[in-house]
């Protein structure tokens, strides 16, 4: 089946689209400018999918492509962001005036923080790393199921490759990434990040990288190029850059002093980090102690989608959480992986049941849960078309 040319009023561009983990995506453009549409693959798991991308929402993460809506159109479902899916991390890799070091550290930085939020990434690469237009780095594709340390295994892949393909352009910051990546497998993602901090240039450092990049950007102009990573002047960077050099003297200690406040957040960071993870060492095991199943008795309008609210209340410990819905045509979903849940005294899970044709009939949807003990609850409700 061919892509629709439109989706939730955004005009998708077919010669960009790309595949990933997660299905297909494109760029498109709508009346706020350029942005992001993802077709979902038939064999992602959609109801973690969903339940994952509502929180990322709510946190508002400045190191997430930013999220628009989740939408049913043309029999399928899609992921709209602000941003559009490319440049990647993996398309950049090899171009000159990448700051690899800034690249991986946002990265780490960002995954460190769905970590404190209770998510995983789950399918982090360079191709899963987008590069804004405020050439700041972001993640894209997260939703499958994953853990915590597969999500610091990932980005210590990540850092290797980058120094790989970084070795050439600056061998300083390749032997850095490697020796991180080397770290966080042994000390965790928060360490290897302190040890990122980029060293401080001196001031002839500073003024000839200044004045060699402001020369590589007007040749870049000239041949049509748009480079990314920090450090790209505007056109008027010769001034800029004489400016750098006079001011030579004074910049290192400007950098000192944000590298001793990035150190400081670090550690903060770690002990916040160790100080959860205590608390929920003494969490009690995992109970449920009610379901509840709710919907719109008046059933989708025709051609559409019920969307019914499984929530489940525990007893705020911890431990893995099994579930499954139930449909009353036939058809069963896909069981969902389990849900790591930790000092949450209500989960919600949610089934999106769509429609078609002309129908009149009354359907029930049942939430099952398989662990840590066996409860249900169900609701029915009628679809007229």
């Amino acid at each position: 089946m061919s892509e629709p040319s439109t989706v939730g009023g955004l005009r998708l561009d077919p010669a960009t689209a790309r595949s990933s983990p997660l299905g297909t995506w494109h760029r498109a453009t709508g009346a706020d400018g350029p942005a992001g549409v993802l077709r979902i693959g038939a064999d992602v798991g959609l109801e973690h999918l969903v339940a994952v991308t509502k929180r990322l929402r709510e946190l508002e993460l400045p190191g997430i492509v930013p999220i628009v809506d989740l939408v049913r159109q043309h029999r399928r479902t899609w992921l709209i962001t602000a941003q559009p899916p490319s440049p990647t991390l993996a398309d950049l890799m090899d171009t000159p005036d990448l700051d690899a070091r800034r690249a991986v550290e946002q990265v780490g930085r960002t995954v460190l923080a769905l970590h404190e939020a209770g998510l995983v990434h789950g399918c982090l690469t360079p191709a899963s790393v987008v590069i804004g237009a405020d050439e700041e780095f972001r993640l894209a594709d997260w939703g499958l199921p994953g853990t915590v340390d597969g999500d610091v295994a990932a980005w210590a892949e990540l850092a290797r490759r980058v120094a790989t393909a970084r070795a050439a352009h600056d061998p300083d910051a390749a032997a850095a990434l490697g020796r991180c990546a080397e770290l966080a497998a042994d000390a965790g993602l928060a360490a290897a990040l302190t040890e990122l901090q980029a060293p401080e240039p001196s001031a002839t450092q500073l003024g000839e990288r200044a004045a060699g990049r402001a020369a590589g950007v007007a040749a870049g102009e000239r041949a049509g190029i748009r480079r990314f990573g920090p450090g790209v002047p505007p056109p008027a960077a010769p001034a800029w850059a004489e400016e750098a050099w006079r001011e030579g003297a004074a910049a290192p200690a400007r950098r000192r002093r944000a590298r001793i406040v990035n150190v400081v957040i670090t550690l903060v960071v770690v002990a916040i980090a160790a100080a959860v993870g205590l608390w929920l060492r003494q969490l009690p095991p995992l109970q449920v102690v009610g379901v509840d199943v709710r919907t719109d008795p008046r059933g989708p309008a025709c051609d559409g989608t019920a969307e019914i609210t499984g929530i489940i209340t525990t007893n705020g410990g911890s431990g893995d959480l099994e579930y499954r819905w139930v449909r009353s045509d036939g058809p069963q979903p896909d069981d969902p992986p389990p849900l790591r849940v930790s000092g949450q005294p209500t989960v919600r899970v949610t089934l999106r049941w769509p429609f078609a044709g002309p129908q009149d009939a009354e359907h029930t949807a049942r939430l099952e849960v398989l662990r840590p003990q066996q409860a249900a609850a169900e609701q029915r409700f009628v679809h007229r078309c």
